[in-house]
């Protein structure tokens, strides 16, 4: 018996070592032939890149083809292949490979912000012909129906990067058909988005008079101008790019007119022609240059705060609300019946107090209400809404109701609604951003679903009056 276990072991070791043999071999060969897949694949690549240079497209979509086909898995050889796709104009083939890059897992960081490069252009036409179906963009313009049917205005486009960053935006013309009656009827509206995680985010928009145009130079400002550069006439107004708040700002140190005249211009709203239309967007997003990836905004949601400096920059703020605006200013005679007040409250979510100011007339509830925060050691007002208002409410989510009618939030939630307008916190951009206004009157599903949230802070909860007494005591 000992003879046959032992005769037994001795064939089955041989049979063991065979397969173990066998497996090595097979693994040796199956090593080798994805070796000469990377090596033949590698030879399409080079042949891609050399035939990109040359801007032969159609051979560069062929050499990519043949490496996607030797190396399925490599997600280098799609994004070449998306890029090759769009610089050939091929954009639904483009979009095709994109989608399929979407199915692989664990993307590197580069491939992201490379894959997000290139699906800008979707992202564009997109939220342009969502604007052309349903006339709403970015919160701020909001026609009832698609833009063709607004026979009061014609809407022409531009994407052009006004900013500096590498980055396009897009402007937004919204031309009167009716003749101004003077020169400074109204022309037209220029409003002025950056995209920011695939949405229309507004960072201006400017009145246009009769007798005016907006020139945006290469720095990243514009300025409202009578005439041309060669010959203002009259005052201008002047507006820089402020990156903190992804917001223009006016600048009260307008440059003189000679260095307004030094300045190299981008565009000037008169050259804005293009008819907002579905042909019309598809020919401006083909030409749409390809984003270097380096450009591509990232959030950066580590924040070094320094509470002592944030209550010396809310300090100044509030000294120079009361020195300019307090009940002792004599030469402001509408100010008698008016409170100035503030509250403190996180309102952003970031875990330090925000400024929180409301002008509150006694007489005819038309508040107003603007809310400051602390971004890269600077205090900038994140919302500032101007009167009529009647109450502002803060909800724990951070998104803010503006009501334009009642006198507080209970009697706006519980009578027929009024106007307002919604905002939501953007923390990429620390600052609020309008989503919706509706001055129909309109108790809608939307509306409805806003108040049903829980309120974190109303407008009777800003009612700390701005004195030095009581600016120091909440300070400290």
């Amino acid at each position: 018996m000992d003879n046959l276990y032992k005769i037994y072991y001795e064939v089955y070791g041989v049979y063991m070592k065979k397969r173990i043999c066998i497996f090595l071999a097979f693994a040796v060969l199956l090593s080798g032939c994805s070796s000469i897949s990377k090596i033949r694949a590698s030879h399409h690549i080079k042949a891609a890149e050399k035939y990109l240079l040359e801007e032969d497209y159609e051979q560069a979509i062929i050499a990519l083809n043949k490496a996607i086909e030797l190396e399925p898995k490599n997600v280098d050889n799609y994004l070449l292949l998306a890029e090759a796709y769009q610089r050939d104009g091929q954009l639904n083939k483009s979009k095709s490979v994109l989608k399929k890059i979407k199915r692989f897992d664990d993307l590197t960081d580069e491939e992201i912000a490379k894959y997000n490069t290139l699906n800008m252009k979707f992202v564009y036409k997109d939220i342009l012909t969502n604007f052309y179906n349903t006339g709403k963009i970015g919160g701020s313009i909001d026609f009832d129906g698609t833009i063709s049917e607004d026979y009061e205005n014609t809407y022409l486009f531009k994407i052009v990067d006004v900013t500096g960053d590498g980055i396009e935006e897009i402007i937004i013309y919204r031309k009167s058909n009716e003749e101004p009656v003077d020169a400074q009827g109204k022309k037209g509206d220029l409003f002025i988005y950056k995209v920011i995680e695939d949405k229309a985010v507004e960072i201006d928009n400017i009145f246009i008079s009769k007798d005016k145009r907006e020139i945006f130079f290469t720095d990243s400002s514009h300025v409202n101008i009578s005439g041309d550069l060669s010959s203002i006439q009259g005052y201008y107004f002047y507006y820089t790019y402020n990156d903190d708040i992804s917001e223009y700002q006016y600048n009260e140190e307008d440059p003189s007119l000679s260095e307004l005249q030094q300045k190299k211009v981008v565009f000037d709203s008169d050259s804005i022609d293009k008819v907002l239309n579905i042909e019309n967007i598809d020919t401006e997003i083909e030409n749409m240059e390809i984003v270097d990836p380096d450009d591509m905004y990232v959030s950066d949601d580590t924040k070094d705060i320094d509470i002592n400096n944030v209550k010396k920059l809310y300090k100044d703020v509030l000294y120079r609300e009361y020195n300019f605006d307090g009940y002792d200013y004599e030469a402001k005679s509408y100010v008698v019946g008016s409170a100035y007040q503030f509250a403190l409250k996180d309102v952003t979510g970031d875990g330090v107090d925000d400024l929180i100011l409301r002008i509150d007339n006694a007489h005819n509830y038309q508040d107003s209400f603007a809310i400051y925060s602390v971004v890269n050691g600077k205090t900038y007002s994140i919302l500032d809404k101007g009167a009529p208002c009647s109450d502002i409410i803060i909800f724990e989510d951070n998104s803010t109701l503006i009501t334009n009618g009642g006198h507080n939030y209970i009697d706006y939630i519980t009578s027929v609604p009024y106007s307002y307008d919604y905002y939501l916190y953007n923390s990429s951009i620390s600052r609020f951003i309008l989503e919706k206004e509706d001055y129909n009157n309109i108790n809608d599903e939307y509306l409805n679903n806003i108040i049903k949230k829980s309120p974190k802070l109303t407008g009777d909860d800003v009612n700390i009056e701005i004195t030095p007494e009581n600016i120091e005591n909440m300070l400290k």
